[in-house]
Parts: C-alpha cells; structure tokens; sequence
C-alpha cells in the first residue's frame, strides 16, 4: 500500500527565491521586486512572544508561490498574479489555525514550524489537504514542464542522498527495469507517466541515477536536502524543471496526510443525522437486553517522529 504523502503547505521567502532564481543567492531586492508585481502573496507573519516581550516571528508563506515564481520565469505573469492571489486567499483562510498552533507549541521562526511538521501534521490536515487540491487544480493547464515526485529522504553522505520513490506510477516504472542506456530510461519513464512533455523524459533519466539493485531509489546531490532542512528519514516533494536543455532538481518538505476514516455500514447509521432505520433500532434493543455494548473500531494516529 503506498503511503499517502502531500506537501507541507507553507514555505519559506528562501525556498519562494531558489525557486524564482535557482543557483543563484537569494536576495530581499529580488523578493521586494516580485511583491511589488503581484507575483508573490503577502504571507503569514505571526509575531511570538515571551513575557509580553517580542522574540521572533514565524513568517510564512502558501507553497502555491513557489508556482507563481516559476511561472513566472517562464514568462505567465498573468496566470503567476492570479496563482499568487489564490495564495494570498489561501493564508487569509490559515492564519488564525497557524497563530493558534505557533502560541502552542513555541514556534518562533519558520525552521521551528517546518521541523515541527510532523508534530502539526494532523492540525494542519484540513489546509494541507487545501493546498494540494488547489495545486492540482490550477496547475492542470499551466503547460510549464515540471514534474513532482514525493520521495523519502534515505541516507544522506557528503557528497550524495537516496531517494526512496514514492510515487506509484514512478515506482511502478521503476520497478520494471533500470538499465544504463539513458533512453531506454526515459521511455519508461515516458510510457509509464504520460503527463511529462517528451521533452524533459531524458533529462530525468539523465539527473536521477538509479543505484544498483535499488530499483526505487535514486540519488541526487546532498545539496538539495540540505537547502530545504530536510533529513533522512524525512518525506519530501522533488521537483523537476526542464529548462534551457538542463534539469532543475529542488526538494520542498512534505507530509503524511491523514488516511480517510470511514465507519463500516454496521456503525455508520449511530452516527447519522438521519432516523436509525428499524432494524438497526430492533438490533440496538437486542443488545442492551442481552448486556453487550457495541465496539467501535479505532482510529490509528502516526505519532511524530
């Protein structure tokens, strides 16, 4: 069964400027520069304090705005405003939850919040399941040649860090064969997931080598986890770009959302607003003159880790 992985919803101003501007060092001028053109929201800053005294503030913003700067780049400004509005609408909505959960636990910066995510992640499920919904709707016709895989981060040396997949549908090609013809890569890769322009498959298959007798994992440069505070263990989203003939890699923090909780057809009628039919009423009167009770199955909560 795959593990169920979405974004973390928030990010920070460095992860919004590496995005915008990869390679290069992230700079307050560039960032003054796309608030002023609409192209990023305003954010979520809550200021925490500590016997009535200001200590910190955990500024945010919604990960919608790492799509707005890409596009961005890619010259869509029109669409980069309206993704950045649709962010902007998106902290509005989560401000209060982010405040009341930064006062809670003791958040004074973002790296405090991003590391307690795990910690949130069931605080945050409602937003986290948002944002992803609202990722995949306006991304849908965006046509900016980014893939988005989520992984686990492995082991992380000085030079290198695995990837687990985690991705059914890359897992799924992975799984079929790794060999060290780089086309012959890229057409899996291309047959499996049909989503990604033709243009970028060779280029994944280039970017992300396979580790011998490792079929779902790859490995990248220890660089990327490292920018994004991420360590092994952790989940992730990997993006990649294809520009100018190169592949841009970048990894962002992500989390394990909360699985569904549906109650079978012998509970569910206990908790509906609608009249208990007859027959659930004859078999609750059945029990209580027989003395049994009625278990209700628990819910499995992953703790932190």
């Amino acid at each position: 069964m795959a593990t169920v992985v979405a974004r973390f919803p928030f990010v920070s101003k460095v992860d919004i400027l590496r995005a915008y501007r990869p390679g290069t060092e992230p700079s307050d001028r560039t960032f003054r520069t796309l608030r002023k053109h609409g192209l990023v929201s305003a954010g979520v800053a809550i200021r925490h304090r500590r016997k009535g005294r200001v200590v910190g503030q955990l500024r945010c913003y919604a990960a919608l705005n790492v799509d707005a700067v890409v596009l961005a780049r890619h010259q869509r400004t029109e669409v980069a405003v309206q993704v950045a509005e649709e962010a902007g609408r998106f902290e509005a909505e989560w401000q209060p939850l982010v405040a009341d959960l930064a006062a809670q636990f003791d958040l004074d910066d973002f790296e405090a919040f991003r590391s307690a995510r795990n910690l949130l992640a069931h605080a945050l499920a409602p937003a986290t399941e948002q944002l992803e919904n609202l990722h995949q709707q306006l991304s849908a016709s965006w046509r900016v040649p980014v893939s988005e895989e989520f992984v686990r981060i492995g082991e992380i040396t000085e030079q290198w860090a695995t990837l687990q997949v985690l991705t059914q549908q890359w897992a799924a090609a992975l799984d079929k064969t790794f060999v060290p013809l780089n086309d012959t890569v890229a057409a899996i890769i291309a047959k499996s997931i049909p989503r990604i322009d033709p243009a970028i498959t060779r280029a994944i298959a280039t970017a992300l080598q396979p580790l011998a007798g490792e079929t779902r994992q790859l490995a990248v440069d220890s660089f990327l986890p490292r920018a994004a505070s991420l360590q092994s263990g952790d989940l992730a989203l990997l993006r990649i770009e294809h520009s100018a003939g190169s592949s841009l890699l970048s990894l962002l923090a992500a989390v394990q959302e909360d699985e569904p909780f549906t109650l079978g057809d012998e509970f569910a009628p206990y908790l509906s607003d609608d009249p208990l039919p007859a027959s659930v009423v004859d078999q609750v009167e059945r029990r209580r003159a027989e003395g049994n009770i009625i278990t209700v199955p628990a819910r499995t909560i992953p703790l932190a880790s």
